[in-house]
């Protein structure tokens, strides 16, 4: 409802027109006095708006020449009936800038017959920081959809996944959610560990140590790891990593604390012994991770310490093209056993090595489940008598049967058959490497190896 002056007699009695013409310029951004058939008759307003929208040309226009005829009929009703309306319209004015002036109109009756006052306030910038914050509540009712869908898949990860994990509040220190896994290593259900300190699943002499390693990441907020006893006195170890949220969350991994000891049988002499064997043994969890090597296994692959292999993947050691890890895992978790698998392992240097494999899958294990021995053969000395890289053929081979042992004539007859394929391969591609390592199935680090070992010359 449209409200005036108490007393305005008493304080605009002696008003002249221009003074009043003055008080109307001033009080709005944009004015205009409108004839009721919609010819505009005067303007006045801000200088810069009105530079903004043009209305040099305004006076003696009808409202439907300056604007849409929709919102030219929106202001002619505000002009018809100023008394009464009380509603306001916005109007988007051109502007010479290119983006439109948005103003808004009401109507007020000046006193004159046949003529109406509107006046305009720029409400530009207001309805663009309007769109602006629209803009960002969308953005933001997207994002946290978005944030929805992403936390149901990772709480599905989280309830079905086969490693041990438990949520914990980094200020109170209790359980908040703990997954299958985790439940089934601690024996124990839900709401018997849900609201309990994570310092109570665990063996009272360990609580004080634990108790200080969620102090410890309060502190750094970076992730940390301790071995600890559970209550039934299984060793484990707890690995805390604080979460970026915002409920200060810990995620807390639970693994089976196993050593090479642990995995090898518990035997500190046997451990001893395996760790100074020539020979190169490995072993790795379920993913092919290696958990352990001893040092020949280092000294073979020049991967540096034990301490800088145990993590690394043992494929990485592997042409993929030669040998498959993820098959062998499967073949292993299948049979239980491998023997003697020709492959070629890469030194971190590049330099490819003949090797054979022996494995097998090691019971009652959880972080060390497969056991791998790793025999360097490109330097096996074979029987003087097949000592001679330049046998011609396989005749030559069976005439020596029952003269030298059947497993190194089978060798001997398998390097003469891949010889004889490699040259073929060669001179069907004239003599290039990486097409013949290509049309073979080989990486050229392999060609390479065998080109050397059987002396076979070749251009690039």
């Amino acid at each position: 409802m449209n409200t005036t002056f108490a007393n305005p007699t008493g304080h605009f009695a002696d008003a002249d027109a221009n003074t009043i013409g003055s008080l109307v310029a001033k009080a709005a951004d944009l004015a205009l006095i409108v004839e009721p058939d919609g010819i505009v008759r005067d303007v006045a307003g801000k200088h810069a708006l009105l530079d903004r929208i043009g209305v040099a040309n305004w006076r003696g226009m009808r409202l439907d020449q300056i604007l849409g005829a929709a919102e030219a009929a929106d202001l002619l009703a505000l002009v018809n009936a100023p008394s009464s309306n009380t509603s306001e319209v916005t109007v988007a004015h051109p502007t010479t800038s290119g983006a439109p002036a948005m103003i808004a109109y009401t109507a007020a009756d000046p006193g004159i017959a046949g003529q109406a006052l509107l006046l305009g306030r720029d409400v530009t910038q207001v309805l663009s920081l309007q769109e602006r914050l629209l803009a960002i509540y969308r953005l933001m009712e997207d994002k946290l959809e978005s944030q929805k869908q992403v936390e149901a898949q990772y709480r599905t990860l989280f309830a079905i996944g086969s490693e041990p994990v438990l949520v914990v509040n980094a200020t109170s220190g209790q359980v908040t959610d703990a997954n299958r896994a985790a439940l089934t290593m601690l024996n124990a259900e839900l709401n018997a560990v849900s609201g309990q300190p994570l310092a109570s699943l665990f063996a009272k002499a360990e609580q004080t140590e634990l108790s200080a390693l969620l102090g410890k990441i309060q502190d750094t907020n970076a992730a940390a790891s301790i071995q600890v006893r559970l209550l039934s006195g299984t060793a484990v170890t707890v690995k805390a990593t604080p979460s970026w949220g915002t409920d200060k969350s810990l995620l807390i991994q639970l693994h089976h604390a196993t050593s090479g000891a642990d995995v090898i049988g518990g035997d500190g002499n046997l451990v001893e012994l395996i760790r100074a064997a020539n020979e190169a043994i490995v072993l790795v969890d379920d993913s092919g991770t290696i958990t352990w090597a001893n040092t020949a296994f280092t000294d073979l692959a020049m991967s540096g310490t034990v301490a800088t292999t145990q993590g690394q993947p043992l494929s990485a050691f592997f042409d993929r093209s030669e040998l498959d890890l993820g098959t062998t895992l499967a073949n292993l978790r299948d049979y239980k056993r491998i023997r003697m698998l020709p492959a070629s392992l890469r030194k971190t240097t590049g330099e490819m090595v003949e090797v054979e494999l022996s494995a097998i899958a090691i019971p009652n294990a959880t972080s060390a489940t497969f056991g791998f021995v790793i025999r360097n053969v490109s330097l096996r000395v074979g029987d003087p008598r097949l000592s001679n890289e330049k046998v011609a053929s396989v005749d030559q081979i069976w005439g020596q049967i029952g003269k030298v042992p059947l497993r190194e004539l089978v060798r001997k007859e398998i390097d003469v058959v891949e010889k004889g394929l490699i040259e073929s391969a060669l001179n069907l591609t004239g003599n290039n490497r990486a097409a013949t390592a290509k049309i073979l199935g080989l990486s050229r680090q392999s060609l390479y190896s065998k080109l050397n070992r059987f002396g076979i010359m070749s251009d690039v």
